[in-house]
């Protein structure tokens, strides 16, 4: 099916194809909607919005509202994230029913591998509780999250169907080292210019340290164990639902997901997901419970040790994407006030490479 590739080009007659052929609409047509930018408009990844939906007959079960996630218009930004878009509807076809964590439903998933262009009509979870990416998030619902992921982490690890899967970012493959490089290159000197005084004491010399050891570090996240991993699994990309008994975690932005040792979800959920001080009060206790979950579900033959020390790899794996948006978007971000308290707490949980001495693990 054609897709639109920008919010203009939707059509009432497009979305009641898409609710039909997905099961989600039987007899009633969408006659008219509503489009609203949902987040930042200069969007990394993709441009997010809400579908506000009218039909011309009710139906109890129809949606009221849908999200449909596109790719940004910028012809550079587009080809720069094209092999994400590319995962992401992969997954979504392929991968989201089976992965083991509960996703948006997905009403359709489609794009163009060379350009870039992407179209995902999800359900809107707008409902659901999230978490502010500058915030701490609750300690609870940390421990729900990483529950889950040591599940997922579980279902998959060194599985031969993985294997089924070739278009899951693997962290050796010549496409996605050599992606890596560039990306590490091209905002070196951006992050450190417009990370300026913020930057804490300790992450130049591992930014810099690191840059010519990146393959090294990428081959040795091919290596077994390894599982099916989101990729970026930090509390922005989670919502919460509170509607039963207890807590269900939703995961979405599935544009990182890759074969891989699961330790890089525990390093950017653990990086990105306290303040300091928060942190450091809780992280050992989380990373001890999924372990402890990690071998409940029937993971033998790694020990705390082991993945402690993977961890600590996988701090270091995640740092040229965090390079990467703080040297490309941080002028916009801190544009307002909410884009600055975002930016500057991006910034200061870089703290936790210093603090876990990822220098030493950095391959020689």
């Amino acid at each position: 099916m054609e897709f639109p590739r920008t919010v203009d080009e939707i059509t009432p007659e497009w979305l009641t194809q898409v609710l039909r052929e997905s099961g989600a609409i039987a007899r009633a047509k969408v006659e008219s909607f509503k489009a609203r930018n949902v987040g930042d408009s200069a969007g990394v990844a993709g441009l997010v919005s809400r579908l506000e939906l009218a039909y011309d007959i009710v139906e109890p079960e129809a949606p009221t509202s849908v999200i449909i996630k596109q790719a940004v218009a910028d012809g550079e930004t587009r080809a720069f994230v094209a092999p994400m878009n590319h995962i992401e509807v992969q997954f979504y076809k392929h991968l989201a029913v089976s992965s083991g964590v509960r996703t948006p439903r997905s009403y359709f998933s489609d794009g163009e591998e060379e350009s870039g262009y992407v179209a995902h009509v999800f359900e809107d979870l707008g409902g659901l509780r999230s978490v502010n990416q500058a915030e701490d998030i609750d300690v609870v619902d940390a421990k729900a999250a990483l529950e889950v992921l040591a599940g997922m982490h579980a279902r998959w690890w060194n599985s031969p169907q993985l294997s089924e899967y070739p278009w899951l970012r693997r962290w050796d493959s010549p496409p996605v080292t050599e992606w890596i490089n560039d990306m590490y290159a091209k905002n070196l000197e951006g992050f450190f210019k417009i990370g300026s005084d913020h930057i804490p004491d300790g992450i130049e010399k591992i930014v810099r340290d690191l840059e010519p050891r990146m393959v090294e570090l990428l081959t040795i996240f091919a290596r077994q164990p390894v599982t099916l991993v989101h990729g970026d699994f930090n509390p922005a990309n989670l919502f919460f639902d509170d509607s039963g008994h207890a807590t269900e975690v939703v995961a979405y932005d599935w544009s990182n997901a890759g074969c891989s040792k699961g330790a890089v979800d525990l390093a950017h959920f653990i990086g990105l997901g306290f303040s300091t001080e928060t942190r450091r009060t809780h992280e050992l206790k989380l990373l001890t419970d999924y372990h402890d979950a990690l071998v409940d579900w029937g993971v033998s033959n790694y020990s705390f040790d082991q993945f402690i020390e993977h961890f600590r790899l996988g701090l270091l794996i995640r740092l040229p994407f965090r390079m990467a948006v703080i040297a490309s978007m941080g002028k916009n971000m801190t544009s307002t006030d909410e884009g600055r308290k975002t930016f500057h707490s991006m910034i200061d949980r870089l703290q936790t490479l210093v603090d876990w001495n990822c220098e030493e693990v950095i391959p020689r």
